[in-house]
């Protein structure tokens, strides 16, 4: 691991871009010939039942994206090449949007239909917008829509998992 991850430093530019994977490559040039396109959208949902800390959450997002620098990561091209650079972690990037999705499954299944028509810019991001769908005083669903170029089915899990640990650690106190 510690040569591969020499390997991949070596790579770095002098601030800090990467070069694109080659299923990243494939992904951008995609985009550029149909910057409308939103077959890249990825998306998924975590039902919250029970009372729910909106702030607590926040905060939880917050570090989850301080976490992951590919979650704050756009891309630019430079000298016919294109970079990926990630964004240093920003507690004012992080918001979580709250939106009164209705009591019925319709209204939370439109919800997440226009977030999937969304287009993303790879060049100002942001790459993964979520969105915290309030159904009832004790039931949300946190909506989350991203590029493929930053996650994909393999990451889902781990996003999800982390920002379970992270919001209970913040709600029992601890770091």
């Amino acid at each position: 691991l510690s040569a591969r991850k020499s390997e991949l430093l070596a790579h770095l530019s002098a601030d800090g871009a990467a070069p694109l994977a080659f299923p990243q490559q494939s992904l951008w040039f995609l985009q550029q010939l149909y910057p409308q396109d939103t077959s890249a959208s990825e998306q998924f949902a975590i039902r919250i039942d029970g009372p729910l800390d909106a702030a607590l959450l926040a905060q939880a997002w917050q570090s989850l994206l301080a976490r992951h620098a590919i979650l704050r990561t756009t891309f630019r091209e430079r000298d016919g090449e294109v970079w990926q650079q990630a964004a240093p972690p920003s507690p004012n990037a992080a918001a979580l949007p709250q939106i009164d999705a209705g009591t019925a499954r319709e209204d939370l299944l439109q919800i997440a239909a226009a977030a999937l028509r969304e287009p993303f810019d790879l060049l100002r991001g942001s790459l993964l917008k979520p969105r915290l769908c309030r159904i009832a005083d004790r039931q949300h669903v946190l909506l989350v829509t991203a590029h493929h170029i930053i996650a994909d089915g393999l990451s889902v899990p781990v996003i999800q998992e982390e920002l379970a640990e992270l919001y209970a650690a913040f709600r029992s106190g601890r770091p």
